[in-house]
């Protein structure tokens, strides 16, 4: 194997394994009284600041975009925005495993609005990856008992993720202002609108909530830089190097990274039908890939 194919699966993995750990940070942030808002602000804030540095002094890349580039970023972004914002509310009612793999269904939804509102040709493989995703989903529903109280609110909260995280692709794939441009300056106007988001969601910093406790500050620090800045960084290598396909189908380690630490850590179940589940939307999303 040469060395950049090499290199590019070492940060594919790298990659969809600090996405993976992404509940970890979150829950345990949870736990220290912190909102959804409040720790999403956070998050981002500290993100953006990183990036920031990394992208001019390191990358030496410009940020300079225009007035009608700007509010397009800013708008997609509050896509993105919004599919965080839900599987963090998900994390608060249904096991982190089960939330994880319903949003990663996403390139499923893709191909199907694609689909329905793009033209895209519906090929036989389609529908069968998107009729695995759904079974899988299904499965992953009737393993959690979701239909009942607050867990049906957290199965609502993961499919909105996907959905709005599938429209967020679809924008970027499709709208012209942005489809050439830097990916590196698109993640940075992204985590931009995103902070503004989360502040307007803090009724404009009336509900912020102050970190004062050392460990609150450890688990934003890790959310921000582990499954933002170390898992965009490392997908965008493994991207050039070895293609968004195959970097793609790696990313089902991202939700497999979420179950093993929800089992692990947070003592969440693993029984057949989660299992059964999970390799039903691996294979779709391996399906639709193909």
């Amino acid at each position: 194997m040469k060395r950049a194919v090499r290199i590019g699966f070492i940060d594919a993995i790298i990659s969809s394994i600090s996405y993976g750990l992404y509940p970890l940070f979150a829950i345990l942030l949870y736990n220290t009284g912190s909102s959804v808002s409040n720790s999403l602000f956070y998050r981002y804030l500290f993100a953006l600041l990183i990036y920031l540095y990394i992208l001019k002094v390191h990358k030496k890349i410009n940020l300079s975009v225009t007035v009608k580039e700007f509010i397009v970023l800013f708008f997609v972004g509050i896509t993105f925005a919004v599919s965080s914002i839900a599987l963090f509310a998900a994390l608060k009612y249904i096991d982190s495993g089960i939330a994880c793999t319903i949003v990663f269904v996403y390139p499923v939804i893709v191909a199907l609005i694609m689909t329905l509102f793009f033209h895209e040709k519906l090929t036989k493989i389609t529908v069968v990856s998107i009729a695995c995703a759904f079974l899988g989903v299904a499965l992953l529903n009737y393993a959690g008992e979701m239909h009942t109280g607050g867990k049906f609110l957290g199965f609502i909260f993961s499919l909105c993720g996907a959905i709005m995280y599938a429209l967020y692709m679809i924008f970027v794939k499709t709208i012209k202002s942005i489809k050439y441009m830097q990916t590196e300056k698109v993640t940075f106007y992204v985590m931009l609108s995103g902070t503004v988001f989360y502040f307007i969601c803090l009724r404009f910093g009336l509900d912020f909530q102050l970190l004062t406790k050392p460990a609150q500050w450890l688990y934003v620090l890790g959310l921000a830089i582990i499954p933002t800045i170390v898992a965009i960084e490392a997908v965008n290598v493994a991207i050039k190097l070895i293609g968004a396909t195959k970097t793609s189908i790696i990313g089902a380690l991202e939700p497999l990274t979420a179950i093993i630490v929800g089992f692990l850590v947070f003592g969440e179940q693993l029984s057949l039908f989660n299992v059964l589940g999970f390799f039903l939307v691996i294979t779709g999303i391996f399906l639709i890939k193909k």
